[in-house]
């Protein structure tokens, strides 16, 4: 039988300064890169905050299982600049994420322009087989 939960698939952490995958907040992946085997992580919001005075460089890569962070796994195709936040916009949406199904050794792998700039996080499922 399949098993729905919905829960936090990133908790708030920073992107690194060297592309890296982030990491999986929930169980059974807590402390992981990538999508465990029997479960699939369906993305339903991902949301990134500029900590910093001035804008940061992002590139976001969605990597599927043996594959690397090169330019055909681009999430966005060109950086992005994530503007400083402030309370009218406190968060960059990732919306080009929203939606998307990471299969067992699937990851989401980042890089900031520089180190504790941005905060990023994820909520959505988990689909237990």
């Amino acid at each position: 039988m399949t098993q729905t939960n919905l829960i936090t698939i990133y908790q708030p952490q920073f992107v690194p300064n060297a592309a890296a995958g982030l990491i999986f907040a929930p169980v059974p992946a807590a402390g992981l890169a990538v999508v465990p085997a029997l479960f699939n992580f369906l993305i339903l919001t991902m949301r990134v905050t500029n900590v910093t005075a001035a804008p940061v460089p992002l590139t976001i890569w969605r990597v599927p299982a043996g594959a690397v962070n090169d330019n055909q796994h681009l999430v966005i195709p060109n950086t992005v600049n994530v503007p400083t936040a402030t309370a009218a916009t406190p968060w960059f949406d990732v919306g080009a994420l929203w939606g998307a199904l990471l299969q067992p050794g699937d990851a989401i792998w980042a890089v900031a322009g520089s180190a504790n700039a941005l905060s990023i996080s994820g909520d959505g499922a988990i689909v237990q087989q």
